[in-house]
């Protein structure tokens, strides 16, 4: 199968499968022996570097540029066209350990609404640095993981919003000790989430806008502290337990600093060979330094249109809430051409305009390879969401499709055509909306 083919389908490492032999004890994961590969697909070499450059084109369509339901503010549309540089590179400093770098920087721009074309440089979410450290039976591994994004579809909770650029980046560090029936595993990170930029459409009143002109309140940082333990039931089998701790702090008032902990079992084992799955669930926890308070929208905003111009106070309006998070995880390959994977679970998470979240939701991709020069790919998601702890709190469900044809044209170039449909249902009108987007891509890799 060509490479630039199959990269037209993208789906998780998790949907790779392994061949697994009765209670023969598998190598260690630290103690692997193999000499790390190089890319060979690489077009620039600079000193012991290995460099892949490729350049992409891409418009869109898009039908629904403001996140509108046609009551606040026009439903708008725009075509967009983004250029992007896609850079890989690797070092080999030791025999068994590379350096890798990935990202794909671009911009955007509109056609109609210049004011909404980028300012900045995009990254693309899956930028990162990495580098892992073999020592005995001990795995290390260094990364910085980073991404500058302005489109609000991404944000569930934003509505009536042009544009919001925010800068993440996450810092850390992660320890694996292998001792082939059990493993041991702990992490640190820190991450910075920053927001660059924030827009609504000029008709847009701040009552029914998620925006504001003083964006710095939604600024904050996390440190997190991870550690799990598996124990290898069978060579198709492995239970274990995982945890997490994370402290999230903001700089300005009135976002209310939070420690959150999570604890449970989870179960991952191989069906067959060609089907694995992956069950988790347990106690997940939110610790407000202020327990009982919430921040409160002034008295001239409407339920659930809260923004940071328009809270102003505090009340007793929330407590240490207690949930839970749960996950099903399905990954499916029926054959070279065809693999899936399905995901249904529950989680919290701290709000973005509201304390907290609390999700139901399903996850689902696919990818098909027609034949060596033609691929489909699909993905679908269901959120069911309920906010917290302020007066704008108002539940919302979204739904979104992807449709995705990628075509080799040549060796080098390829072409994509995209389908999306995003679907928000809130229980106010107000921030409800509806999007479509068609695209047309083309990328060469030099």
């Amino acid at each position: 199968m060509n490479k630039v083919a199959a990269g037209l389908i993208v789906l998780g490492a998790v949907c790779s499968t392994t061949t697994f032999s009765q209670e023969v004890p598998r190598p260690s994961i630290a103690r692997q022996k193999e000499v790390p590969p190089l890319p060979t697909d690489s077009n620039v070499k600079v000193g012991p570097i290995l460099f892949r450059f490729s350049a992409v084109l891409r418009s869109e369509f898009v039908d629904n540029v403001n996140l509108s339901n046609g009551t606040t503010a026009p439903i708008e549309s725009d075509i967009i066209l983004t250029p992007q540089l896609g850079i890989d590179a690797a070092w080999r400093i030791t025999k068994l350990n590379i350096l890798r770098f990935h990202t794909t920087l671009g911009i955007t721009k509109y056609l109609s609404h210049s004011q909404l074309s980028t300012n900045d440089i995009l990254i693309s979410p899956d930028s990162e640095l990495r580098f892992d450290v073999f020592v005995g039976d001990f795995k290390i591994n260094l990364h910085e993981q980073f991404s500058l994004q302005e489109d609000p579809v991404g944000q569930g909770a934003l509505s009536n919003v042009s544009k919001f650029g925010r800068f993440i980046n996450t810092a850390g560090v992660g320890v694996l000790w292998d001792l082939n029936d059990v493993v041991l595993s702990t992490g640190f990170d820190h991450t910075n989430f920053i927001v660059t930029s924030s827009s609504a459409p000029a008709t847009t009143t701040p009552q029914t806008a998620n925006t504001t002109s003083n964006t710095s309140n939604l600024n904050r940082t996390t440190d997190q502290i991870s550690a799990s333990s598996a124990f290898n039931v069978s060579s198709a089998m492995s239970v274990g337990l995982e945890s997490v701790a994370s402290v999230t702090r903001y700089p300005e008032a009135p976002q209310n600093d939070a420690t959150r902990v999570s604890l449970g079992p989870y179960v991952h084992f191989q069906i067959t060979n060609y089907t694995r799955v992956y069950a988790a669930f347990g106690y997940q926890g939110t610790f407000f330094d202020n327990p009982g308070s919430a921040p409160v929208v002034s008295s001239t905003s409407t339920a659930a249109t809260a923004s940071p111009s328009n809270i102003t106070s505090t009340q007793n309006a929330s407590t240490n809430p207690n949930s839970y998070y749960a996950d099903l995880t399905i990954a499916h390959r029926l054959n070279r051409y065809y693999q899936d994977h399905l995901s249904i679970g529950h989680g919290s998470q701290l709000g973005l305009y509201s304390q907290g979240t609390e999700t139901n939701y399903v996850n689902y991709t696919s990818g098909w390879q027609l034949n060596p020069v033609l691929a489909i790919s699909t993905s679908f998601f269901f959120e069911d969401t309920v906010e917290s702890g302020t007066q704008s709190s108002a539940p919302f469900k979204r739904f979104g499709l992807t449709l995705t044809t990628g075509y080799r044209v040549t060796k080098k170039l390829s072409a994509s055509l995209l389908y999306q449909f995003i679907e928000k249902t809130s229980v106010n009108e107000t921030q409800s909306y509806r999007q479509n987007r068609v695209g047309l891509g083309f990328s060469y890799q030099f």
